[in-house]
């Protein structure tokens, strides 16, 4: 009952997406893969069965991402042979927090926060989402690839255009011409499959998310740290923040500053009396997104905290920013940049633990 009650009231689940789209998608068989073989490296840890026990009576969207941040983390410490305890209750809380990592640089305490987005953002996504594959396998279809920019303003009128066009140029753009596709605000280019490409990018709109996201990540993340003992908020927003905003467009030094800027302002203020809350630290990333061209690694340190964008196998990419808010937090910012740079070859490391083939040999079996 609760699966049906979810599907009436929730948008598709990720981790369905993925199991629909298994057979045929590469990103969607590592989706699948990673969940497994995290909640199996899980197994028997202090904590898991409180970790895993909501998904059997709350399979929303918000618990499966809340789940996979947790699962991400728990991955990133056993890849380090750190030792973890999920749910942990710490000395003093009244509530566990989401997970303890015992690093080499001191315990870390976490919050981890999965942010939402608003109806209309969510409905928005969904077509970009949409769109983008619907051209993207118009074009595999016909052997090209595209790349480009989809423009202020997407609609279905621009999309059909767009797929009837694709074939047309396809000769063209085997032969290596790169043809050049404009439709209204919509400029993309067809290329080879083989050639090295750009991204195919919708900006949508460009709008300042942060007034929501601040005041719902203090409501929900931060009130949560005043009763867990939790020191750091791990958080990841699926909204349109490292896509179609204005801070997305900068520098990653840039973008490290802004957000240090707005992430000191987290303060939860209590009931009368109470203390106020605010986090040590916080980690904020964007989703592990699809890397349509060879990833520029880069790593940036500055007084605002560490920001890094990493390649992740396969063909995927991530940017995380490390934002120490306490002066005590930067001895163990180190820990968390060493827990990112375990994605780059998670998979492969974890299918070679449980004794399993690599994904290329998986797929070429299907």
């Amino acid at each position: 009952m609760a699966l049906k009650r979810s599907q009436r009231d929730q948008c598709a689940l990720p981790l369905r997406i993925s199991l629909v789209l298994l057979s045929h998608d590469v990103l969607a068989l590592a989706d699948v893969v990673e969940w497994a073989a995290r909640l199996q490296l899980i197994d028997g840890v202090p904590g898991s069965a409180d970790a895993r026990r909501p998904l059997a009576s709350d399979v929303t969207e918000a618990r499966i991402r809340h789940t996979d941040l947790q699962l991400q983390l728990a991955g990133a410490a056993a890849r380090l042979g750190w030792s973890f305890r999920l749910e942990p209750l710490v000395t003093g809380a009244r509530r566990p927090a989401d997970l303890e990592i015992s690093t080499d640089r001191g315990p870390l305490v976490i919050e981890a926060f999965a942010l939402g987005e608003a109806d209309y953002d969510r409905r928005r996504r969904d077509f970009l989402d949409r769109a983008l594959h619907r051209l993207q396998s118009r074009a595999t279809a016909h052997r090209v690839w595209l790349e480009g920019d989809l423009g202020e303003i997407l609609d279905e009128a621009t999309v059909r255009e767009l797929e009837r066009r694709i074939p047309v140029e396809a000769l063209a753009a085997r032969a290596g011409h790169k043809p050049e596709i404009r439709v209204g605000s919509a400029s993309v280019r067809l290329v080879r499959i083989e050639d090295d490409r750009a991204r195919l990018s919708a900006r949508g709109r460009r709008r300042d998310l942060w007034p929501r996201m601040g005041s719902e990540i203090i409501e929900k993340a931060v009130k949560q740290m005043s009763g867990s003992g939790a020191r750091w908020l791990r958080l990841v927003p699926h909204n349109f923040l490292f896509l179609e905003t204005a801070w997305a467009q900068l520098q990653l030094a840039d973008k490290l500053g802004a957000l240090a800027n707005n992430l000191s302002r987290l303060t939860y203020t209590g009931d009368s009396g109470a203390a106020d809350t605010h986090p040590a630290g916080v980690v904020i990333s964007s989703g592990a997104g699809l890397a349509h061209s060879t990833v520029k690694e880069e790593t940036v340190q500055s007084q605002s905290g560490v920001a890094l964008r990493r390649a992740i196998s396969p063909h995927r990419a991530r940017e995380t920013f490390i934002i120490p808010l306490e002066p005590s937090a930067w001895e163990v910012a180190g820990a968390w940049q060493a827990l990112a740079d375990t994605e780059a070859d998670w998979l492969p490391w974890a299918l070679a633990r449980f004794g399993l083939p690599d994904l290329d040999a998986i797929l070429a079996d299907n």
